[in-house]
């Protein structure tokens, strides 16, 4: 289960969405409309995730996973466990990819010091950084680009 203190998820989403964007022919007997939460390694998958299988080396993982959907190869499909619906596709490991890209989106750019943040003047800021609320960069401090402070962080100089 994705930890969602450090990702926002944009799910969940049913079979036939996973489905239409991965390319993927639905295999079982869950219909098209069941909806799938999360992602999750094949190991520890429930059955409201989604995992996936490409290397044979994780076979055994998977004849006893407990996923309720995995993007499979077609040469692995026929060794699914009962109950998990499959998504047969050549490339499982590159739709797996694409499906966690819409479960989690990149953050919009937050760029930006918040007005309760302290910055010395002589600290230097890259772009796109953000600091949050509290923080505070101390003199001759040096933040690189697309760097993200949180609230309350202390920062010292390089």
């Amino acid at each position: 289960m994705t930890d969602p203190r450090f990702f926002k998820s944009a799910g969940p989403f049913t079979l036939a969405a996973l489905a239409e964007m991965t390319g993927a022919e639905l295999v079982g007997d869950a219909g098209a409309d069941r909806v799938i939460v999360d992602l999750a390694a094949l190991d520890t998958a429930g059955p409201s995730d989604l995992s996936f299988l490409e290397n044979r080396r994780y076979l055994p993982s998977f004849r006893v996973c407990r996923a309720g959907a995995c993007l499979v190869t077609p040469e692995f499909a026929g060794q699914a466990p009962q109950g998990v619906t499959l998504l047969v596709t050549p490339r499982p490991r590159r739709n797996f990819a694409r499906v966690a890209q819409a479960f989690f989106p990149a953050a919009p750019d937050v760029s930006g010091v918040h007005p309760l943040a302290s910055v010395d003047p002589t600290a230097s800021l890259g772009e796109r950084v953000s600091v949050g609320p509290g923080a505070t960069i101390a003199a001759g401090a040096e933040i690189g680009a697309g760097s993200e402070i949180g609230a309350n962080a202390v920062i010292g100089a390089a």
